[in-house]
């Protein structure tokens, strides 16, 4: 994809632009001919032609064609360091404007940006049901019923997945609930015993086909109730039930995470983690081999996390927003390097999270989340790492944030 003109189009005014200019204030330094010597965000906003022309774009590997015929299309790639020689070109921001020099740049990571289960704009809904509700019904009815919300929550993944490959999303979290009470000891039923249970089976299978062909990185993250921590063995029993159900579904799927926290603290922290080791260790391969532990925002930090990751080789979650809610003296790039050291036993691509506060950092009510990310809070040393990484945005406005968010980097 070639630019028309050796020019950056000028970026909206706003958040985007505020972000850029602080982030570019920090990074370039400026002489009395307006040279610019470094340049790291803007050069991941770019088309490049066989002119070195450079325009405004969201995320160079998505949208670019390198070489003469190789595309790339998003998510994960390993690329090769390539340096590029940019023409004298102007850029506007604001009402000031900047003559910048011919520099060059090397690209050696790229960012797969996650969407966390729901779409604003897309029309694609999960549907459920409770237990109460669905108990009412005569066995034969319940049964059919729960069958045809199954099969449609299934055809709506397929839909999510497209839509995600549509924007250049690289990671969907998978809602859940997409068999509803599938474990609960009344209400709940097993895939086989659906009339619909071949169409669902082909249709998850369709959906592992098109997310491995997409490259669409696909993870779980169960509720709040599974706490394989927990002193109640009925909590425990349950707990391992549904993560049983999910290694079901992610073999089905090709999904390669399911994300819990550890739970509460209870007596102690060290007990709890005891029961969690022990209690993991009874569950089955299928969850074991992609159960993920998160740092939370209440309990248990990275530096709690890390020597029971390491010792089970369970990687680490990262969650930065967690992290500044719930700080254990470490730093964030401390804190970013022991979820990079907790992937190397998976050999996979480490994971992290992100979101803001709904209020900002100065209000009351820090923990919940925003619409949108505020461009502040994405840690800088994401930005110099030398790997690949799956970043999920955990935000209210789910694709519209994640968007943004894509067009900032």
């Amino acid at each position: 994809m070639r630019g028309k003109s050796p020019q950056l189009s000028a970026l909206p005014l706003g958040l985007s632009s505020i972000a850029l200019a602080k982030e570019e204030a920090r990074r370039a330094k400026w002489d009395h001919s307006s040279q610019l010597t470094a340049l790291p965000l803007v050069a991941r906003r770019a088309k490049w032609g066989h002119s070195s022309q450079l325009t405004a774009l969201p995320l160079v590997a998505r949208r670019a064609k390198w070489g003469h015929s190789s595309e790339v299309r998003g998510k994960r790639y390993e690329l090769s360091p390539i340096t590029y020689e940019l023409s004298t070109i102007t850029y506007e921001l604001s009402t000031i404007n900047y003559e910048l020099s011919p520099i060059t740049y090397e690209l050696s990571t790229m960012i797969r940006f996650g969407l966390c289960c729901l779409f604003i704009n897309e029309p694609v809904r999960f549907r459920t049901f409770t237990a109460t509700s669905i108990l009412k019904m005569e066995k034969r009815e319940r049964i059919r019923k729960t069958s045809a919300i199954c099969l449609e929550n299934c055809e709506n993944l397929q839909l999510a997945l497209r839509a995600v490959d549509r924007m250049g999303i690289g990671a969907f979290r998978i809602c859940s609930g997409l068999f509803p009470v599938y474990t609960h000891p009344e209400a709940g039923y097993l895939l086989d015993e659906l009339p619909n249970s071949e169409k669902i089976k082909n249709t998850l299978l369709g959906c592992r086909k098109f997310a491995a062909e997409k490259n669409i990185r696909l993870s779980f993250h169960p509720d709040q109730f599974i706490v394989l921590s927990s002193p109640r063995e009925n909590v425990v029993a349950n707990s391992a039930r549904d993560l049983e159900h999910h290694g079901m579904l992610a073999e089905l799927l090709g999904a390669d995470v399911i994300n819990i926290h550890l739970g509460g603290r209870y007596d102690s922290k060290k007990q709890a983690i005891e029961r969690f080791r022990r209690n993991f260790e009874n569950l089955s391969a299928r969850p074991r081999s992609r159960i993920t532990l998160e740092n939370d925002d209440v309990s248990y930090t990275p530096e709690d996390l890390y020597p029971v990751c390491s010792e089970l080789k369970v990687p680490l979650v990262y969650d930065a927003h967690h992290h500044r809610c719930n700080p254990d003296g470490s730093s964030v790039k401390d804190a970013t390097d022991l979820c990079i050291e907790t992937w190397k036993s998976r050999k996979a691509e480490p994971y992290f999270h992100i979101s803001s506060p709904k209020y900002g950092w100065n209000q009351k009510g820090v923990k919940s989340h925003a619409d949108y990310i505020n461009p502040e809070d994405f840690p800088d040393c994401w930005l110099k790492l030398k790997i690949n990484f799956t970043l999920d945005v955990e935000a209210k406005a789910k694709e519209l944030a994640v968007l943004r968010l894509m067009s900032l980097k």
